[in-house]
């Protein structure tokens, strides 16, 4: 017998989340690298130590942040309510039983857990 508890999450209708904020600062970096290389081409003299300078902070930003992230995690957005708990011959959620020779398929979705990293 193992017994879980159910997780239901707040709806959250904020568009801008941790991935989203990681994925954009990815594409401006790497947009930025093809514009300093384009501007680099255009004027060599000038712009050979800006470039050097923009690729080592963008390293060493990259490196504080994922050293940062791996420290930190998501709290969990929402409440426990009920129990699901799975026999051998049946599983029972909350005051209802279900026998296994009437379940013919269960979906599990997990995507909000807590420790879940950044």
């Amino acid at each position: 017998m193992n017994t879980f508890k159910i997780f239901k999450p707040k709806k959250n209708n904020s568009i801008f989340n941790i991935d989203w904020i990681i994925s954009l600062s990815f594409v401006i970096s790497l947009l930025s690298v093809f514009l300093v290389d384009y501007f680099e081409k255009l004027l060599p003299d000038k712009i050979s130590a800006i470039t050097t300078g923009f690729l080592i902070l963008l390293l060493i930003t990259i490196i504080i942040i994922q050293l940062i992230s791996n420290f930190l995690y998501i709290p969990l957005n929402g409440e426990f309510d009920g129990e699901i708990t799975f026999n051998s011959d049946a599983i029972i959620l909350g005051k209802n039983i279900y026998p296994i020779s009437n379940i013919k398929k269960i979906h599990v979705f997990i995507s909000d857990y807590k420790g879940m990293s950044l």
